[in-house]
């Protein structure tokens, strides 16, 4: 009777441990991708918190517009800007019909101050 209490004790104490370490697991990882900025840098990462993703209307030398599913938008954009594709990309990439996603932060007026933006394809995403 003694030895069969010590090993149901062993078997809880195992599976308790295995459901903790699971659940720990899992809380590191999402702290990790918030501390990297997400992970993949999605779309639906860029609407959330300013971002926007649609076409490239037109470029200036510290703006883009973008037409989005809701209108227009202005981007402000600095030398230090991060554009990004499947490799490193520059200012000079952004051009009129490509479709980007941009993360930043939202004005009251509705404009972005872009702190990043991913290229995403020519004419792949929204026109109008």
């Amino acid at each position: 009777m003694n030895r069969v209490l010590v090993v149901v004790g062993v078997v809880f104490l195992v599976v308790v441990v295995g459901v903790g370490a699971f659940f720990g697991g899992m809380a590191f990882q999402r702290g990790r991708l918030a501390r990297a900025g997400g992970g993949s840098f999605s779309a639906a990462a860029a609407g959330g918190r300013g971002g926007i993703v649609g076409q490239i209307q037109s470029v200036g030398t510290d703006t883009l517009v973008i037409s989005t599913a809701q209108g227009q938008v202005t981007v402000s954009l600095s030398n230090n800007t991060p554009v990004s594709k499947m490799a490193q990309g520059s200012l000079s990439d952004l051009q009129p019909g490509e479709t980007v996603s941009v993360r930043g932060q939202r004005d009251s007026s509705g404009n972005v101050t872009a702190t990043q933006i991913q290229i995403v394809g020519q004419g792949a995403g929204n026109s109008s």
